[in-house]
């Protein structure tokens, strides 16, 4: 699988713009469950409006909050951590546009092998919920598959950083199995979706329609 990645930085305005108006795989679990199984949910269609209210320029796109730029700030302390305790080498990384140009996704990195890296900093009582719970959390599994459809790549890894001296962080690494096969086929059935709405609210259809 051949996928494009772009050089500019997260969270710059050029990274927003180039994503802007494009199912990412951040936003995955709006429209897929955590079994891997396609959603016809209100989530669902939210999501199509604001796509397509954001690609024609009605309204802004999310350009993150308080909590979406402390993540970007302990990001390479992760990816520092990561490195010290696998001893393998993780590169950040740009915005990744799936080969068939219609979703993308932005993992925190790339290990040298190529696989993509997915990094969560929670508040300190959601991390040690996760440990308790172990394994990847359900909430983010979606992402971590979404991440090897768009990149191709066999294995994803998950990393929760606590950034506390009284509890150690950990990674998981998931691999590639059917349910990445679900999250592809439920991401291609979205953007079906999507590129339909688009044709009905702004194309030829939309005068036989609401005229």
């Amino acid at each position: 699988m051949i996928y494009t990645e772009s050089s500019n930085e997260q969270g710059s305005p050029e990274w927003f713009a180039e994503r802007r108006g494009i199912p990412t795989a951040s936003e995955f679990k709006r429209f897929i469950t955590a079994t891997g199984k396609y959603s016809e949910s209100q989530g669902k269609d939210s999501y199509i409006a604001e796509l397509i209210a954001a690609k024609l320029g009605w309204q802004p796109s999310f350009e993150g909050n308080d909590d979406t730029h402390r993540g970007h700030f302990m990001e390479d302390e992760a990816r520092r951590w990561l490195q010290l305790r696998t001893g393998v080498k993780v590169r950040t990384s740009g915005f990744c546009l799936h080969e068939s140009g219609k979703y993308g996704a932005s993992p925190d990195g790339f290990t040298a092998q190529g696989n993509p890296v997915e990094i969560k900093s929670p508040a300190l009582h959601t991390f040690i919920k996760w440990r308790m719970a172990g394994g990847v959390p359900k909430d983010h599994i979606v992402q971590c598959h979404a991440h090897m459809a768009v990149t191709g790549a066999d294995k994803c890894v998950f990393v929760a950083y606590a950034d506390s001296e009284h509890i150690d962080n950990f990674y998981e690494v998931v691999e590639r199995d059917e349910f990445t096969d679900k999250v592809t086929e439920s991401v291609v059935k979205f953007c079906e979706q999507l590129e339909g709405w688009q044709r009905k609210l702004t194309g030829d259809e939309y005068d036989a329609i609401f005229a």
